[in-house]
């Protein structure tokens, strides 16, 4: 039995892997299983591992990981596809395949169960968050939920985490808890800044900047995030009358951030774009030039942003 499971969802997708792995080793042992690490493997030694017969149990499971990143043994898929043993399951666990690759072609067509495990996100991710506390034996309301969201960011292997901290403290999560117990990430905190950038609210991107300030984070860090949010915005923009996948695949971006951009690119011209592109640059010389003090000059930039994209409303400090 050959198995293909992958995709960025990394929560569902080992967890997945961990369920198989229970029930082969239930009834063959741990000691049949072998983890091959395909980066430093050389094709010889993968086939090798495939073709080997078990020993004190009736079948082995061999667990690739991410083939796709060594070059010499993608292209040596078929042939190790054609080696395995009868006796030998196998488990291949890849991220992101490119669905055009031979590759991803030969795997799928060959193995004998594929699974996708896709991001999810907007009202679905809000649900899962709410049903992944329930299964660690806690509460929390949709509203709350989508606070920790905008806290944490959206990778579910994180929000398990910090779901699995919170309920350690206290089963009913709350408000309270989670502005206590977690940290806004630095790249939620940058798209909301410019969420509310975009709707005029310069008062709230900058009080979102300063928390940032105060866990540490640097103002050139923090503007060089800014400075990649807009590029991939950018790339939206220029791109929107295509689908988000298409995009992704074209500019090897995660697709999640595409399609998160989405929203913000519909209200956005491409001349806009420029502007925004232009002032940011312009705010970054001046700070590497010491023209300004880096705080100072990033709290102009918003109140310019926001100008550039509302320009017949003042912006809300």
């Amino acid at each position: 039995m050959t198995y293909l499971y992958y995709g960025e969802n990394t929560q569902e997708r080992d967890a997945a892997v961990k369920a198989l792995l229970g029930s082969f080793i239930a009834v063959n042992g741990d000691m049949a299983v072998d983890v091959i690490d395909t980066e430093m493997a050389e094709p010889a030694d993968a086939i090798d591992s495939v073709t080997t017969v078990p020993f004190l149990s009736p079948k082995r499971l061999v667990v690739l990981r991410y083939v796709s990143s060594n070059k010499e043994l993608a292209l040596a898929i078929e042939t190790l596809l054609n080696r395995i043993a009868d006796t030998t399951d196998v488990l291949f666990i890849e991220s992101h395949l490119d669905a055009r690759s031979v590759f991803a072609k030969t795997l799928k067509k060959q193995v004998n169960e594929v699974k996708h495990f896709e991001s999810i996100e907007g009202p679905q991710l809000q649900g899962w968050v709410v049903q992944e506390a329930a299964k660690l034996g806690g509460t929390i309301a949709p509203r709350d939920a989508q606070l920790l969201l905008d806290r944490v960011g959206h990778n579910q292997q994180l929000i398990h985490n910090e779901l699995v901290k919170l309920i350690l403290v206290d089963t009913t999560i709350s408000t309270d808890l989670i502005r206590e117990m977690t940290h806004v990430t630095p790249s939620s905190s940058v798209f909301a800044m410019l969420d509310a950038i975009m709707q005029g609210n310069v008062g709230g991107a900058s009080r979102m900047y300063y928390e940032q300030r105060a866990q540490g984070m640097e103002p050139q860090a923090i503007l060089g995030m800014i400075i990649w949010q807009l590029h991939s915005l950018a790339i939206t923009v220029v791109s929107r009358q295509l689908p988000a996948d298409d995009i992704a695949k074209k500019t090897k971006l995660n697709p999640f951030v595409i399609r998160k951009n989405m929203t913000i690119a519909k209200k956005i011209s491409k001349k806009q774009m420029v502007a925004l592109l232009d002032a940011v640059i312009a705010t970054d010389t001046t700070i590497k030039t010491g023209k300004a003090k880096a705080d100072s000059a990033i709290h102009a930039l918003f109140i310019e942003l926001a100008s550039i994209i509302n320009p017949t409303q003042s912006a809300v400090s």
